[in-house]
């Protein structure tokens, strides 16, 4: 049994000869100062791809995958050459956050909806998905892993969970407070958040999701005690 089979074997819930071992997850992975460290711990020296920027897990490497025995690979949306860092270290992401370098961790420093109306909120302008930079090379990297048949490929998360950006947008406090006193606001604004989140998987999904095992997508609802939510605010 190799890695592909074993994979789709556990997510079909059929036996297996071993249980199959990731790292990734959705967004989680390894910190970027431990991925390093274990680089080194395994005499591992070929360089990294930064699958994203302005985060403290962005790094990705074939050959550490391989030492690890790890049976996915993962392909990811391209970002765009606008979210380099500044000469400060800091990133300016698609939506308009930034994120500056505290310590081995970034920090978000803005929530450019904050204090924003329903008119602001309606008129706020979605990262541009159609810019054909995001998707080269992907159709070609998805086919290369599906056509070799070694390893399940994962469609990794095309964005952020749904909650996560309304929560960066607007900060989490008023978040919250909007959910329950300013239902009609929260609700353009996931309304917003969802149209482009389905525009982009799309696009993913049109570039190479024939040659896709699985596809991810996820999202923060809970802590370490319950969840963040009450189960009727979630549903509405």
């Amino acid at each position: 049994m190799n890695s592909k089979q074993r994979y789709l074997a556990a997510v079909n819930r059929q036996p297996a000869d071993r249980p199959p071992f990731d790292l990734m997850g959705t967004a989680c992975g390894l910190f970027d100062g431990l991925f390093k460290s274990l680089k080194a711990v395994k005499g591992i020296t070929s360089p990294d791809r930064s699958f994203r920027k302005g985060q403290n897990v962005s790094l990705y490497n074939d050959d550490l995958l391989a030492a690890l025995e790890i049976d996915a690979r993962r392909v990811w949306l391209r970002q765009l050459p606008e979210t380099e860092p500044a000469p400060d270290g800091s990133i300016v992401d698609d939506w308009g956050i930034k994120h500056e370098k505290c310590g081995g961790h970034f920090q978000q420093m803005n929530w450019p909806l904050s204090e924003a109306g329903l008119r602001e909120i309606e008129a706020y302008s979605v990262p541009n998905i159609s810019d054909p930079r995001r998707i080269a090379g992907l159709r070609e990297e998805a086919r290369r892993l599906h056509d070799e048949g070694r390893y399940a490929v994962i469609g990794r998360s095309a964005t952020m969970g749904f909650f996560e950006i309304g929560c960066a947008l607007r900060g989490m406090e008023q978040y919250f407070m909007d959910m329950v006193d300013e239902t009609e606001l929260i609700e353009a604004l996931n309304e917003k958040i969802l149209n482009y989140q389905m525009e982009l998987y799309g696009l993913y999904l049109d570039a190479c999701g024939e040659y896709l095992d699985v596809i991810e997508t996820g999202d923060d609802y809970g802590s370490g005690t319950g969840p963040l939510i009450s189960p009727d605010v979630f549903r509405r």
